[in-house]
């Protein structure tokens, strides 16, 4: 048989790649037979499959040992995976809230993780169909499955009863204060024993949000307005409340949009400004030792003045030679 001909016959039944699953396309350079025995549409895939072998690709369960019901979960890397539901499951922030009630209730020393089987990438989802159908863990009386595998919330749909039950639960409800001070005090409990990350570090941030912001320009340091809140701040000047924020409290970022933002008020002078946002601002004064104005930069000043960057710099250094003591009858300082 021809070459051309043993092509046409292979490409009735390709090959499929165990990664990707796509077809693998004979590129012409191979030897028939190594391409007929390919496993891989590419070097990138042959690496994702090693890389899959070595962290442990397959099936897992957790099991509750009380009343044995099972959670079956698929993973390219189940050790990491398992890391990630004890974590979640810890802190009660778990998406499945099925097996994060039970965990609460039995307590993390009453359930099992173990290794049901390890598999290719490409056998996963067909794998966790049959184990879980085989240990009927979608079923609630026997697991903690919402779906019957394969594509994870994919396809799950609350039934019609569910979906009108939560409907009409949510109509005008609203939360009474004795109700919000249950719900904090359990969340402190929480905090305090370990089971819930402490987030109340997030008050200063909203804090910081609420109060008056004060906006100087960055090129000439004079005041420009003011802003209720930092949240004003971010849509005024077409930003996020983070910027803003990281602007307000980080003394190394200096300015956002081209403005200087503080809480202290308006009465800060072009020097204060100045000296804040950048290193070395000059001055510039007359013969008679009056301040004419304040650069924030030797290249600005330079620019306005009509003199070299480079001869301001060392006029205020002390390195520039002039017979009267001033360029072009100004002094030049650093602030």
């Amino acid at each position: 048989m021809k070459k051309e001909e043993k092509i046409k016959e292979y490409y009735k039944n390709p090959n499929k790649c165990i990664v990707c699953q796509k077809e693998i396309q004979y590129n012409g350079k191979r030897p028939l037979h190594e391409f007929f025995d390919r496993k891989f549409c590419s070097i990138s895939c042959a690496n994702k499959n090693r890389e899959y072998e070595t962290h442990n690709c397959g099936i897992y369960c957790i099991e509750n040992k009380i009343n044995h019901k099972k959670y079956i979960g698929l993973s390219i890397d189940i050790e990491k995976r398992w890391q990630q539901h004890r974590t979640e499951l810890k802190y009660d922030y778990h998406d499945n809230s099925h097996l994060q009630r039970a965990w609460n209730k039995y307590g993390e020393e009453n359930f099992e993780f173990y290794i049901l089987e390890l598999c290719n990438v490409n056998e996963l989802h067909e794998k966790e169909k049959y184990y879980i159908e085989k240990y009927k863990s979608s079923d609630g009386n026997f697991g903690y499955n919402f779906t019957a595998g394969g594509e994870g919330m994919i396809g799950y749909h609350h039934s019609e009863e569910t979906r009108k039950k939560l409907s009409e639960a949510m109509i005008g409800k609203k939360l009474s204060d004795e109700w919000k001070e249950h719900i904090r005090a359990g969340h402190k409990q929480r905090v305090e024993n370990g089971l819930c990350p402490d987030m109340t570090h997030l008050q200063d941030y909203y804090n910081s949000l609420k109060k008056k912001v004060y906006c100087y320009s960055a090129v000439t340091g004079e005041y420009i307005t003011s802003y209720e809140s930092g949240e004003e701040t971010a849509r005024q000047l077409n930003t996020n409340p983070q910027a803003i924020n990281h602007v307000l409290r980080n003394k190394d970022a200096k300015t956002v949009h081209g403005y200087y933002l503080t809480y202290e008020g308006d009465y800060l002078s072009v020097a204060d400004i100045f000296k804040r946002i950048y290193k070395k601002p000059i001055c510039q004064i007359d013969e008679e030792g009056n301040i004419l104005k304040i650069y924030s930069t030797a290249v600005a000043c330079g620019k306005e003045v009509g003199i070299h960057p480079d001869s301001i710099g060392r006029f205020c250094n002390g390195k520039c030679n002039v017979k009267d003591g001033t360029i072009n009858g100004y002094i030049f300082r650093f602030l």
